[in-house]
């Protein structure tokens, strides 16, 4: 056990290029997988020097009961951190994890690009803090009509 520990330790890139999690599904999205590689061959990122990282092996339903849910606690885990980078779910499961107030708001300056690019396809929820000053808040992009969405794919 030592040894793989040291393996791990001195083999593991200590940073990431990218994470996302892919929640509630059953499709093969995670790291090796065939949607994994052609990321990371679209990408070009070298992955001897950094870390891209896609979990696909998390499943709970934030619109009803989290509390005892291993897989939600290794999600609050992640987003607590500031290690996740994405998080693809369901679009009411999206507004769920958003009215938690654990993901961005899209206006936000630091975002003003993707806001730009995705403001048609935004998904919005309700803010967190009632003095918040918005009534609804830009969380998510809509990803209805891409590789992930539709029959047979990722999400329905």
């Amino acid at each position: 056990m030592l040894a793989w520990g040291v393996h791990q330790y001195v083999t593991t890139n200590s940073e990431n290029w990218f994470f996302a999690c892919f929640a509630n599904t059953r499709a093969d999205l995670g790291n090796g997988s065939e949607f994994w590689e052609d990321y990371a061959g679209y990408t070009g990122y070298d992955l001897s020097e950094k870390d891209l990282l896609f979990n696909a092996q998390l499943y709970f339903d934030p619109t009803g009961r989290t509390a005892g849910n291993q897989y939600y606690q290794l999600l609050i885990a992640y987003m607590d951190s500031g290690s996740l980078d994405v998080l693809v779910m369901e679009k009411e499961q999206i507004k769920a994890i958003g009215a938690s107030g654990r993901l961005m708001d899209l206006e936000d300056e630091r975002l003003r690009t993707i806001y730009e690019q995705y403001k048609d396809l935004l998904v919005y929820c309700e803010p967190f803090d009632e003095d918040y000053g918005k009534t609804l808040v830009p969380v998510g992009i809509d990803l209805s009509g891409t590789i992930l969405t539709g029959e047979n794919q990722a999400y329905p």
